[in-house]
């Protein structure tokens, strides 16, 4: 399973110096900020924002055959494929798709709490585009249930609050001969 922390390249560690004063200007970070120095604790915030912040990768484990198969399910001529009329329960077919380019977006955040109440968030803003060449579905009770990719190529950006932490110009990545994805995604 290729993730996009894979695409992205990313382990996680502290945020660079310009990084982290760009979350700390944040209004909801200066908040936060504000309310720990009224309860005597905002000595220790900026090495707690940087630790935290820095998990930002731990976000991208988003599985990239996920991803392309939810982008397949929106479209419409999948729906045939649900049909129980038309394909019997345990049939297996294989359905060849043009090579096509799929854009997807995701907006992963870490929240910050104090007790049980959230105070802020960091969100990030992800945004990948996956080339995709020579693919099959394997689709079987109406539910994709693998995936054979000829080759993929993926590319784009994180940002946190608009300010860039990784771009990743396109680039080959390796998904495997077959995506299986267990139980399926239900075709909808």
């Amino acid at each position: 399973m290729t993730t996009l922390k894979e695409v992205f390249k990313t382990r996680p560690g502290r945020l660079s110096g310009m990084e982290l004063g760009h979350a700390r200007n944040m209004p909801e970070m200066k908040s936060m900020e504000d309310e720990l120095t009224q309860r005597g604790k905002h000595k220790r915030w900026p090495g707690f924002l940087a630790q935290e912040a820095g998990r930002w990768p731990e976000l991208l484990d988003i599985d990239v055959g996920s991803i392309i198969a939810a982008a397949w399910n929106k479209h419409g001529e999948l729906r045939k494929y649900a049909d129980r009329s038309r394909y019997k329960p345990g049939e297996t077919v294989k359905l060849s798709l043009v090579d096509h380019s799929i854009r997807s977006k995701h907006e992963p955040h870490i929240d910050f709490l104090i007790g049980d109440i959230k105070q802020c968030e960091l969100r990030f803003d992800v945004d990948v585009t996956l080339s995709i060449k020579g693919l099959e579905l394997r689709i079987r009770d109406g539910r994709i249930r693998s995936i054979l990719v000829g080759s993929c190529q993926a590319g784009g950006e994180v940002a946190l609050h608009g300010y860039r932490l990784a771009k990743e110009r396109s680039r080959p990545i390796e998904i495997g001969p077959e995506i299986d994805l267990g139980d399926g995604i239900a075709i909808v």
